[in-house]
């Protein structure tokens, strides 16, 4: 969710100690860490002398000597690998009943069962999480008058905004002995978009705490749930993603006053942070990482019109995405080519016009239904519009990658999305393992080309032949069902580009839906046959007793072939006309349409 809390009131500095983190002087003397200015007592008696550390002077609870053997942080993979360690203390939280008079008689309800500082931070941090709404109509409408943020008054009343929940999550870390402090800094929260820049202020509260010796980092307002910010609501939906996040994580979307609360040996600087893509939380819940992106910065700046981006995916995935003009306007998703080739997910971006655009990427696992979230977005600077653009296929995957990933087909002759056809023609095959049936579709610019595509599946490889009815760009649709199905659904997407074709190019014969696994078409390959010409047919079709060609009003049985085929010459008759090949399975009485052919001038 997000927070802006510059709306509501100004969020305070930095409250309590410093982070620790190892000498880098070279003579090895200890150096004093001094903190961000105004900073003030939390409430307790200051630091606790223990190895490690010592007071450099007590007067003031922000300056701490640190030995030179400080504990490196872990990984919240290492100090955590499974939060189901955490079930029963999260169920703990989350059911605490609602009688406890003073924030102190709930802390130690909760802390009972909790053995360890690491423990009694998670049951703290489950239930502000599970308990405290978010104020969206004070972030809405920026009020002034909006319920103090102390400690005191948002357990009482159950709601605030960010500084509310830092300082109240604060709070009940003193009162469990756990080391706490409250951060301020600029967020890319709910009201922010890519390509945005920052202001002088803070807008947003967060929280670190010291598990042995080290820090790690929390954020207990976007951690709660979700806002809607239209709506003015707010609904509890607890993101695992924002308790004890790596800093190189964290960073991504939190930008502290004070840079040593980054937690990172090279701190980002504001203008870095402004520059990074926006990554959901949605993102790191899919599994994935910053490190798996093509691009970790933006804009990103077109080459020749066109900008390409990937994801690495560490398991099947499905996506689809939006492109905007930065500056509003109608969307323009027909500008961008997605595919998923090689374990990535790849992002050809074409705008059609000069300028700045923002892509929005929207990740689920699997290829089967379910809710799309958003992942991250970018902002895209296009100097000037590609030669040839993506003909539209709204916000389609291309290329055979979710049916690869799934497995449901293998050994693709053309693993890419984009088909190049030097002659005009090409042949696309790959197994399956499943028996399906097929349906090809080719078209341009809204433009369908009936019968330009060619499916035949014998067992379980499928072979599509396809031809250009003319220079340029098309789409190639692949469609299947199982023999029992209903209807076909897409599975599919190709763009075939093509430079050079026949002057006069014929589509293949129309097919039925008696064409079925196991056809096969030899010859004549061309759907459009010259008039009074004679022409071999040769055609393979499974459990036929019988195979004719009909022209002109004509029955014209075919000879089988010790291969299984049937082979025949026959004359084509007249121009307008049209030619059939038809079946007769065993104890069959009537015909059944296989292929249609035009019969032309």
């Amino acid at each position: 969710m997000g927070c802006s809390c510059s709306k509501s009131r100004k969020v305070d500095v930095v409250h309590g100690r410093r982070p620790v983190r190892r000498l880098s002087s070279k003579d090895g003397r200890q150096a004093a860490l001094t903190g961000a200015q105004d900073q003030r007592l939390t409430g307790d008696k200051g630091p606790q002398n223990r190895p490690g550390l010592s007071v450099q002077n007590f007067a003031r609870a922000d300056t701490i000597a640190v030995e030179e053997k400080t504990p490196a942080r872990l990984t919240k993979k290492d100090l955590i690998p499974d939060v189901e360690v955490f079930k029963d203390l999260d169920k703990r939280a989350v059911q605490a009943p609602e009688g406890h008079a003073t924030i102190k008689d709930l802390v130690m309800y909760l802390i009972e069962p909790a053995t360890t500082p690491l423990e009694k931070a998670r049951i703290l941090f489950r239930w502000v999480t599970s308990h405290i709404q978010y104020a969206v109509d004070s972030y809405v409408t920026g009020s002034s008058k909006s319920k103090s943020t102390a400690p005191v008054a948002v357990f009482q009343h159950r709601m605030s905004v960010c500084q509310g929940y830092s300082d109240l999550y604060r709070e009940m870390c003193r009162l469990a002995k756990v080391e706490c402090v409250t951060i301020s800094g600029r967020s890319k929260g709910g009201s922010y978009r890519v390509g945005d820049k920052f202001g002088p202020d803070s807008d947003h509260a967060w929280n670190a705490v010291e598990i042995d010796g080290r820090w790690y980092l929390l954020d207990c307002t976007w951690a709660a749930g979700n806002t809607d910010l239209q709506k003015k609501t707010f609904e509890f939906k607890y993101k695992e993603h924002y308790f004890f996040t790596d800093p190189e994580v964290f960073i991504m979307n939190h930008h502290p006053m004070d840079n040593k609360w980054q937690l990172l040996e090279e701190p980002v600087s504001l203008v870095g942070f402004e520059n990074q893509v926006h990554l959901k939380s949605s993102f790191f819940s899919l599994g994935l990482l910053p490190k798996f992106l093509s691009h970790t910065m933006s804009p990103v700046c077109t080459q020749n019109g066109e900008a390409t981006i990937s994801i690495k995916l560490p398991e099947p995935m499905s996506f689809i995405y939006h492109l905007f003009p930065y500056e509003g306007g109608y969307a323009q998703d027909e500008n961008v080519l997605h595919k998923i080739a090689k374990n990535m997910a790849i992002f050809k971006v074409a705008p059609a016009q000069k300028g700045r655009f923002v892509l929005q990427i929207y990740g689920k696992r699997g290829t089967a239904t379910g809710q799309y979230s958003e992942i991250c977005s970018y902002l895209i600077d296009n100097a000037g519009p590609k030669d040839l653009p993506f003909p539209p296929v709204g916000t389609s995957t291309w290329g055979p990658g979710p049916w690869l990933l799934d497995g449901f087909v293998s050994d693709v002759s053309h693993p890419r999305a984009i088909v190049t056809l030097p002659e005009g023609e090409a042949k696309i095959t790959f197994n399956s393992v499943k028996l399906l049936q097929y349906m090809c579709d080719i078209e341009d610019d809204g433009q369908k080309w009936d019968n330009y595509a060619f499916p035949q599946v014998n067992g379980q490889t499928t072979s599509v032949f396809v031809r250009a009815p003319k220079p340029g760009q098309f789409i190639l649709t692949i469609r299947a069902k199982k023999e029992d199905d209903k209807e076909y659904r897409k599975c599919m997407h190709y763009l075939l580009r093509c430079t050079k074709c026949k002057s006069h190019v014929s589509p293949y014969p129309k097919t039925f839906g008696t064409w079925t696994n196991g056809c096969r078409l030899y010859e004549p390959l061309d759907g459009r046959l010259a008039a009074n010409r004679r022409v071999n047919f040769r055609v393979c079709c499974p459990h036929a007793v019988e195979v004719v060609v009909i022209a002109a009003g004509n029955f014209h049985k075919l000879a089988r072939n010790a291969d299984g085929s049937w082979k025949g010459n026959v004359g084509t008759g007249v121009q307008d006309s049209v030619i059939q090949v038809a079946t007769k399975k065993p104890g069959g009485k009537i015909y059944s349409i296989l292929l249609q052919y035009e019969v032309v001038g």
